[in-house]
């Protein structure tokens, strides 16, 4: 063994790659330094080592390191997968020493990622959402499998040993985190724009094992930055909470009677520190909500908004409103809290809605209340229209006092109102047939005059629950006589409808189940006549005794 051969094997055992993916620039890497090739063997690398040496382009110390990483498995590995794999050794060194601005499109996806990193990290310029983008749109195109097929081939034309999948695997996370760690670093240049970088890169990413773990990577960094701009908005959401809670306090106990103006006050101050956390968190946030989660902090910011609002709303039903939507607003992002969020801005609307109905049309609520309270005399009316047997449509609709409505009002809040009261008059019902023939009143009104934007969900789903009453009595009348071609066309229907609602649809399966053991139509009717025809024969054989 060679003297150079027996200083390596006692030292490169001690030697872990203190690189390797530390380095910003190829330039650093040991293949471009000591101007190698990772298709080489051990006997050219001791060349190009000793070269370097006599050619005076490194020191001693430097030039023994480099190979004794090179020589050796493990550090070896790290210093190709760090480097440009799968590139021909004369078009890799060419283009890291001419500083190509972008990578050719035939190059392997580890090498292009690399080689874009070193050009973005070796300017050290502030990183733009595209610069990012480009980044995780690389990474997303890189796999382990096909990175450890380049490097076998290498290794099998250079003599070292083979690599498995794992180990590829662990270098490659080794290298994601030292490009995730550099490229953070250059984003946070620009303090103000990092989190509108980092979300709109975020937003936009694949989902693949690579870019996921580089995400986490950048996203874990982020966390860490941001920490100490999220402490300080939640002291001062703490601090603005406490006034709000201490007027709410003074109403409640009749101390003084507080001016819509002082709610407003805080209302604005809370809603912009909801803002500036709603932007600092965005890239948490968007991270949790590629896994299904709701970020943890967040949460508990926006609970907090919707819990006051809620006891806020008895006394500025305004500035509760705003409150519960500034705060639904950062739910786009928190699937398991959007539900409770549209639940309370659609309470909170809705009683503002039902206020505006009452300032602004007197005399419908009085109707309304009256067909409410009345529900004998509503049904007995009901009866009556149905008996005229009238087109459907608008102008020979029963509730002529709500298109009037709909039609005179000028602002959404009372459209609103009416519909909740009508919806509240119809639930009252309790004839399947009754129901059934008010559904269709109203849903020939619907379509002139829909339901539109965020604060009509709530009444969305109260119309679809006058819908559903809807089906559920068409379903009872049929069934009850015994009718089983439009028993199936009402559960089809409730299909149609509902086939999103898993509760409603489990119900629909079951009474589907129950057609299937009723007689059919023409079957029914022959029973009944024939009941009848026995009736006639037997009352006309008693009639002449």
């Amino acid at each position: 063994m060679s003297e150079l051969a027996e200083k390596v094997s006692t030292e490169s055992e001690k030697i872990y790659p203190e690189l390797i993916h530390a380095g910003h620039s190829l330039d650093n890497n040991p293949f471009y330094v000591l101007g190698s090739s990772p298709c080489e063997g051990l006997e050219a690398l001791t060349d190009r080592y000793e070269d370097a040496i006599d050619d005076h382009l490194i020191n001693e110390r430097e030039a023994l390191r480099l190979y004794q990483l090179l020589s050796s498995s493990l550090p070896r590995l790290a210093a190709e997968v760090s480097w440009l794999p799968g590139v021909e050794a004369d078009e890799a060194q060419r283009a890291v020493k001419a500083r190509w601005a972008t990578p050719p499109s035939e190059w392997p996806p580890l090498a292009a990622v690399n080689f874009r990193f070193a050009m973005l990290a070796g300017a050290g310029e502030t990183v733009t959402s595209s610069d990012l983008k480009s980044i995780i749109q690389l990474w997303a195109t890189v796999e382990s499998e096909s990175v450890t097929e380049i490097i076998n081939r290498q290794r099998d034309a250079s003599g070292f040993p083979l690599v498995n999948r794992d180990q590829v695997e662990s270098e490659l996370s080794r290298c994601i985190q030292a490009h995730a760690d550099a490229l953070f670093a250059l984003l946070s240049k620009d303090e103000k724009a990092l989190p509108g970088v980092l979300s709109e890169a975020l937003e936009s990413a694949q989902k693949t094992s690579a870019t996921s773990t580089f995400i986490n990577c950048l996203v874990a960094l982020y966390q860490r930055w941001v920490q100490r701009p999220l402490d300080r908005l939640a002291d001062e959401i703490d601090d603005k909470l406490p006034a709000l809670r201490k007027l709410l306090d003074e109403e409640l106990e009749d101390e003084r009677e507080i001016d819509a103006d002082e709610y407003r006050v805080i209302e604005e101050a809370l809603i912009e520190k909801l803002r500036d956390w709603a932007e600092c968190s965005k890239p948490l946030r968007l991270s949790s909500y590629r896994k299904g989660l709701d970020e943890p902090r967040s949460a508990a910011v926006v609970g907090s908004y919707l819990n006051n609002a809620l006891a806020l709303n008895s006394y500025a039903p305004a500035s509760a409103l705003n409150i519960a939507n500034a705060a639904y607003e950062m739910t786009q992002l928190m699937p398991r809290l959007q539900a409770k969020a549209e639940e309370v801005v659609g309470i909170l609307q809705e009683v503002r809605d039902l206020n505006a109905l009452e300032e602004s049309e007197p005399d419908f609520c009085h109707w309304a209340g009256t067909l409410e309270e009345e529900s004998d005399k509503l049904e007995w009316n009901l009866v009556k229209h149905q008996s005229r047997s009238l087109a459907p449509g608008l102008e020979n609709n029963f509730f002529q006092e709500l298109i009037e409505l709909l039609q005179r009002a000028g602002d959404e809040e009372t459209m609103r109102g009416a519909w909740v009261r009508i919806s509240e008059v119809v639930a009252k019902l309790k004839k399947p047939e009754l129901i059934i023939y008010a559904v269709h009143q109203l849903v020939e009104i619907e379509k002139h005059y829909p339901f539109e934007g965020v604060s009509g969900k709530r009444l969305k789903a109260r119309w679809n629950h006058v819908l559903w009453i809807e089906i559920q009595a068409g379903i009872e009348t049929s069934m009850l006589r015994g009718m089983k071609g439009d028993f199936s066309r009402w559960v089809e229907k409730g299909y149609e409808r509902f086939r999103d609602d898993e509760e409603k649809r489990r119900y629909l399966e079951t009474q589907q189940q129950a057609m299937e053991n009723m007689p059919d139509d023409a079957l029914v009717s022959i029973l009944g006549w024939g009941f009848a025809i026995v009736v006639l024969i037997l009352f006309i054989f008693l009639a002449t005794l």
